[in-house]
């Protein structure tokens, strides 16, 4: 029997600790490996999801603006829809859902509701819907939430939307400022209300940006201020 001498039992173990270590990383290596294709797996899916999340979000805005009827009337162009419920106004309403060939989206529809009516009982928007769409893609989930407006008058401090102006400068309160899209206006327009107030056109159709080099602002008809109303006009034109 060969018995061992000392350095030959040191590169034993030498060789045996190298084996060791060298198992433990390879080990790791394959881990890591698998563990890095997983998550590049898991973001390809996410970044599907948002894409699928967006065209479903585009899909239901265009739903919305080629709806010339009213918005509350359990039909959005062509898709029904169930109708607000004044008994349960703040709910989600399934509009329609979309199987695709690597993933999937459901839109939902809620009714926004007009805080002007709400002291003897709430009112809702006919031309203004929040709309959440749900997308999903093998396990990855993106949830996209917009509000469509398709009012083109907004009482910037009271947070309040307008079809037309006339409306809109009837229930305005002193120093309130009043926003006009880039729109054009049919309608004549009387200010005679003792009281102060802003109206400005040229801004988009979220009222986020003002830009008269963007978006014009026209009201075809007349405008006719009498008694003591104080308006500041800026970014319209009048025919």
């Amino acid at each position: 029997m060969k018995i061992l001498t000392s350095e030959e039992g040191m590169v034993l173990i030498l060789v045996l600790l190298v084996s060791v270590v060298a198992a433990i990383y390879l080990s790791s290596y394959a881990i890591w490996t698998i563990w890095d294709q997983k998550n590049l797996l898991r973001q390809g899916n996410a970044e599907q999801a948002d894409k699928i999340a967006r065209a479903g979000l585009n899909r239901a805005t265009q739903d919305l603006y080629m709806d010339t009827d009213s918005w509350l009337d359990g039909n959005i162009n062509g898709n029904s829809v169930t109708p607000p419920d004044g008994g349960n106004p703040d709910t989600f309403t399934a509009l329609y859902s979309e199987t695709l060939e690597n993933g999937s989206y459901t839109v939902e529809i809620d009714y926004l509701q007009n805080p002007k009516t709400c002291i003897s009982g709430c009112s809702f928007y006919d031309k203004r819907m929040l709309i959440r769409v749900t997308a999903t893609v093998q396990g990855a989930e993106r949830r996209l939430e917009q509000i469509v407006n398709a009012y083109r008058v907004k009482n910037i401090t009271q947070e309040l939307f307008y079809a037309n102006l006339q409306p809109a400068i009837n229930e305005a309160d002193d120093n309130d400022n009043i926003g006009i899209t880039a729109a054009i206006l049919n309608e004549n327009v009387s200010i005679s209300s003792a009281q102060r107030f802003n109206v400005k056109g040229c801004y988009d159709d979220k009222f986020s940006r003002r830009s008269c080099s963007s978006y014009d602002t026209l009201i075809r008809g007349n405008l006719t201020i009498n008694g003591n109303a104080n308006v500041n006009l800026s970014g319209v034109t009048i025919e």
